[in-house]
């Protein structure tokens, strides 16, 4: 179990847009979200439908985001807790892509990596479908007080508002009929 801590801005990308220019590498990524409810918590692991996503025993106490993602083929299983400031509890586990997930509310993105100045890795997502034109750009530090020496690309910081994760991206979607 791990913890994320990480702050998000908006992005303006009508401008010069330097993490397409100067990225390490970019990926196309799908994720797929699920209620956490629909998960079940053994002492054998976490199951979705029947299927075991991982050989884990969590407690489900905390967990408020369950998402599958998928980039080249290769899918995560991530659970993440609550947030409280710039940080919530993580954790990922590499699984077996399970069928039916692509009918689930989901969104896809072109996530840039982008490496600042400062030497951490930003990465950049910008979405696609019923989001397209948006763009966040996020970074994870080691500590809610780590200098970040920011971008003058950045737009408003995101870190603090709600409705702004991918989670609730979705649920926005679904409830407009778009995901």
């Amino acid at each position: 179990m791990g913890t994320e801590i990480e702050r998000r801005w908006l992005l303006d990308g009508r401008g010069d847009r330097v993490w397409i220019h100067d990225c390490e590498k970019k990926d196309v990524i799908s994720q797929y979200y699920v209620d956490v409810k629909e998960l079940s918590f053994t002492t054998e692991g976490v199951y979705w439908n029947g299927f075991l996503l991982c050989k884990e025993n969590f407690e489900e106490k905390n967990w408020v985001t369950a998402r599958f993602r998928i980039t080249d083929e290769i899918c995560i299983f991530t659970l993440k807790g609550k947030r409280v400031s710039a940080s919530r509890e993580e954790v990922e586990f590499e699984i077996t892509l399970p069928s039916g997930i692509t009918s689930l509310p989901g969104l896809m993105k072109t996530r840039y990596y982008w490496r600042g100045v400062d030497n951490l890795l930003w990465e950049i997502d910008e979405f696609e479908g019923g989001l397209a034109g948006l763009i966040i750009a996020e970074v994870e530090i080691p500590s809610e007080e780590y200098p970040i020496q920011k971008p003058e690309w950045l737009g408003m910081e995101l870190t603090f508002l709600k409705g702004w994760s991918n989670a609730d991206l979705v649920r926005m979607l679904s409830a407009q009929g778009k995901s």
